[in-house]
């Protein structure tokens, strides 16, 4: 199979998954669904982290290669043991890291690894967390792990975007715009780094989503319960 087809399997099991998922457990359904799909994507990532770390030697010879050959993954052939989230991974991390950010072929330095392990650490197992505390009805750490996750998602995003756009500008760096690496207006011979945008504003919505519903929330609980607390009683019937 083609790389943009294992790609698209990818993604099809994933919604397949999530929703059975959804369905299956009567708490998840009351997430709102687009912040639900956004966890489930956040702990999928998490997965791809993982595998990006422990096969990083592979996918930077792999990386490496596609540089040389001036091919892309997407059109070529791989079998379809690859629409496993590891091993996807693989040839996800290879294209980006050959033509969107070089420092994820480990060629200066590993602040790359540390951008994915603080990501997968915070994000994704803190997205888990949230999802189970749900089940849970645990709705206090629920928020905490929510915000948590999400909060951490949309910083380590904005940094890490902030910093690549230095970095291109930077002669001494990796990503620095040259003709054997060029950007192009709004970066867009880099396309792939467009990626990261739902990793910047997915969070987002989800943070505010839920600070407007908490507070839509609370503020409905409060009146109910000064209501009750206003209501006059008749004084007890007294028999004698």
């Amino acid at each position: 199979m083609f790389g943009y087809c294992i790609a698209v399997v990818e993604i099809g099991l994933f919604a397949i998954t999530s929703y059975g998922i959804r369905k299956r457990f009567k708490p998840l359904q009351e997430i709102q669904w687009f912040s639900y799909y956004w966890f489930m994507m956040t702990i999928l990532t998490f997965v791809w982290e993982c595998a990006y770390i422990f096969d990083f030697d592979q996918i930077s010879l792999m990386g490496r290669a596609l540089i040389d050959t001036k091919k892309h993954v997407w059109t070529m052939e791989y079998d379809l043991s690859y629409v496993f989230p590891w091993k996807l991974a693989r040839i996800f991390y290879a294209e980006y890291g050959a033509y969107a950010d070089r420092e994820y072929l480990g060629l200066t330095d590993e602040w790359s690894k540390t951008v994915e392990s603080s990501h997968a650490i915070f994000c994704g197992l803190f997205s888990l967390f949230t999802l189970l505390l749900k089940m849970s009805d645990n709705v206090s750490s629920f928020n905490i792990c929510l915000g948590i996750s999400m909060g951490s998602q949309f910083m380590n995003s904005l940094l890490y975007m902030i910093n690549y756009y230095y970095q291109s500008y930077d002669k001494d760096n990796i990503n620095y715009i040259t003709d054997a690496f060029p950007a192009g207006e709004f970066f867009l011979k880099r396309g792939f780094m467009y990626v990261n945008v739902f990793w910047l504003i997915c969070p987002a919505f989800t943070m505010i989503y839920y600070l407007l519903f908490n507070s839509s929330y609370y503020k409905n609980h409060n009146k109910k319960q000064n209501h009750y607390r206003n209501i006059k009683y008749p004084p007890p019937y007294d028999k004698n």
